[in-house]
């Protein structure tokens, strides 16, 4: 007889257990889309439609959160970009001058004269390209004349717009040419200065663009995350 009572024992005992606890020990089964998401996404523990809902919503403040950080160093790399090409353009135009000065006391009297004679030659050249835009948009003459009047009118907008640019930078160089004549300093400490801030400058940049890089790569793989619990979702 003991040896009957024994099995039957272990039978009651089995159908009286209890079910399976979860982890967060609560005894219930997943629903079918709580099972399809434990199953897709390793860090979904949850086991209604409600923490699904609640997961697609902490995914979606994530991917958002992700994106803004990516976009924010996005931003950092492009500043940076622009502080070297300062930087880059201040040590090359502080070596100019520091050769150009070493070389002829007057030189700075004689760049100035330059500066202002591209200056009026810039000039000229923009009047002439005002004149061959509004040449181009009367649109008078044969096809061919047309499109020769608007290729002219388009090389002579470029033409002005370099012009532009070198008055720019002969007037900055005197400019600093004149502070680096008046200053205390010699011209070897702002050779000196300019070059490390230049060094400098690359080094920030590097890191923005890897900073860049890595948190867009992130974003990337945060989004696609998203929108595969978006569309797993949608299946049910």
């Amino acid at each position: 007889m003991k040896h009957f009572a024994c099995p039957v024992l272990l039978v009651a005992a089995a159908v009286a257990a209890p079910a399976p606890v979860t982890k967060r020990g609560e005894v219930a089964e997943r629903a079918p889309i709580a099972e399809a998401f434990a199953s897709t996404f390793p860090g979904f523990y949850g086991k209604s439609e409600e923490d699904v809902a609640k997961f697609i919503t902490k995914g979606a403040q994530v991917t958002t959160e992700t994106s803004a950080q990516a976009a924010k160093w996005t931003r950092d790399a492009t500043e940076a970009g622009d502080e070297v090409n300062y930087a880059i353009a201040m040590s090359k135009r502080s070596l100019h001058i520091s050769k150009r000065m070493s070389e002829d006391e007057e030189w700075v009297e004689k760049e100035y004269e330059r500066a202002d004679s591209l200056a009026r030659r810039a000039a000229r050249l923009r009047r002439e390209a005002v004149a061959a835009a509004e040449t181009a948009s009367e649109g008078k003459g044969t096809a061919e004349e047309v499109r020769f009047q608007s290729f002219a009118a388009l090389n002579a907008k470029r033409e002005a717009e370099t012009a532009l640019e070198e008055v720019a930078e002969a007037y900055a160089t005197v400019a600093y040419a004149l502070k680096i004549r008046s200053s205390p300093q010699s011209v070897e400490f702002f050779t000196t200065r300019d070059q490390t801030a230049a060094e400098g400058a690359m080094g920030r940049e590097r890191r923005a663009r890897r900073e860049s890089f890595f948190a867009n790569q992130a974003a990337r793989k945060r989004e696609a995350v998203h929108e595969q619990a978006l569309k797993l979702r949608d299946e049910f």
